[in-house]
């Protein structure tokens, strides 16, 4: 069983530093559910998933594409390192989920492909991630645990939106969601009716 985290809905600063651009990480949500990015997203694209448990999730290298084929849709195979050793899945998948085994291949041929996969491993680094100070982040820690406080990130309110819903000037900005504007009854009068009964 999964332990609720009331994940925030504006992004919240993270200890920890992007490994393409070194800027600060905040908690973001998607359609996935939360993860990080750096404070320059979208322009700095880097993200770095959570597991199901909130934990940092390391990025896995892109899988190698080998010249076997799927047993189902005969489209080639990708090799990937997997915790048990290499193993091929379709590179078709989702669509196909068609794999074969390590096992069923010579071991001269395992040989070279090892070989190849080192080789694509170094060329596609894992990146390290760190704290702001530069310290490793374990692979699992809690986001939770991560979090800065007093790091939730505030959002601008466009001017012409703060004079519509009634702020004024002295509130920072701030919307209340009580001026002339703002009527909390409109949306209940705009919507059609359903009959009840007969």
């Amino acid at each position: 069983m999964t332990a609720h985290i009331p994940w925030p809905l504006l992004p919240e600063l993270v200890d920890m530093r992007c490994p393409e651009d070194g800027s600060d990480m905040v908690i973001r949500n998607g359609r996935f559910g939360p993860f990080l990015a750096s404070v320059d997203y979208p322009k700095t694209t880097y993200v770095i998933n959570l597991d199901k448990k909130g934990g940092i999730k390391y990025p896995v290298p892109p899988p190698l594409l080998t010249e076997l084929a799927c047993p189902k849709w005969e489209a080639p195979l990708n090799l990937r390192r997997g915790k048990r050793g290499p193993w091929l899945g379709c590179s078709r998948f989702p669509k196909c989920r068609g794999r074969q085994a390590w096992s069923s291949i010579d071991e001269a041929e395992q040989a070279v492909l090892e070989r190849e996969l080192e080789a694509h491993e170094q060329k596609h680094p894992v990146p390290v991630i760190t704290h702001r100070d530069g310290k490793v982040t374990p692979e699992g820690t809690p986001v939770v645990a991560l979090v800065i406080p007093g790091g939730v990130a505030e959002l601008e309110v466009h001017p012409e939106a703060v004079a519509e819903l009634g702020g004024g000037e002295g509130d920072g900005g701030l919307v209340r969601g009580n001026g002339p504007g703002f009527r909390p009854s409109a949306a209940r009068n705009d919507c059609p009716r359903r009959r009840s009964g007969p």
